[in-house]
């Protein structure tokens, strides 16, 4: 298919994958997109909102999980459980964007270091 030109109403998956990195594409870009157009005409479905809320409940006890043992390893010292104890209070008390704490836990590191 690469090469063919067909008018923008008609294109379909197949001929972008083909113009972008060839036809392994669109092997993987097809049923991709089905699956996306399954879900969002089902979305509404009580089996399907359930599915939804156990597949968050499991992503979030993971990332409170890897919190637990990345805790674990970094801190270590009174500067660093000081750099945690006012990100995390910065945290509940107000919604700053996360690489905004990056930025200000490297600062800190430094200064403290």
């Amino acid at each position: 298919m690469a090469g063919s030109v067909r008018p923008v109403g008609q294109r379909g998956v197949e001929p972008v994958g083909d113009e972008v990195a060839g036809d392994h594409v669109v092997l993987g870009a097809g049923p991709a997109l089905e699956q996306q157009r399954w879900f969002i005409r089902h979305r509404d479905h009580p089996q399907i909102k359930a599915f939804v809320k156990g597949a968050t409940a499991a992503a979030a006890g993971a990332i409170a999980g890897a919190v637990v043992v990345l805790s674990r390893q970094t801190i270590t010292d009174i500067p660093t459980a000081a750099i945690a104890a006012v990100s995390l209070g910065l945290l509940m008390w107000r919604k700053i964007p996360e690489p905004v704490f990056v930025a200000l836990g490297a600062i800190a590191g430094i200064l403290l270091h």
